[in-house]
């Protein structure tokens, strides 16, 4: 079986929550990190890369929020870019 195949037998919700896990697991160890060395530009940066991809994977995994975007692309292209 290939990745592909594996993926596609899953749910949004259930990719949703492992990258979700996974995110919050790396933001949590960054804080952390952050109040040892509140200077540390890397860990700042991978904190920041870990909030972005949670907001970034909270929007795919809304089904209805997926749908109006589809919807309003069709309608109206510029609604889609927002």
């Amino acid at each position: 079986m290939s990745i592909d195949d594996d993926l596609s037998r899953r749910s949004l919700l259930d990719l949703f929550r492992e990258e979700a896990q996974t995110q919050t697991r790396v933001l949590s160890d960054g804080l952390l990190a952050l109040e040892h060395a509140p200077t540390d530009a890397s860990q700042l940066e991978a904190c920041m890369r870990a909030a972005h991809s949670l907001k970034g994977a909270t929007g795919r995994a809304d089904p209805l929020r997926c749908a109006y975007r589809r919807t309003a692309a069709r309608r109206r292209p510029a609604v889609a870019r927002r």
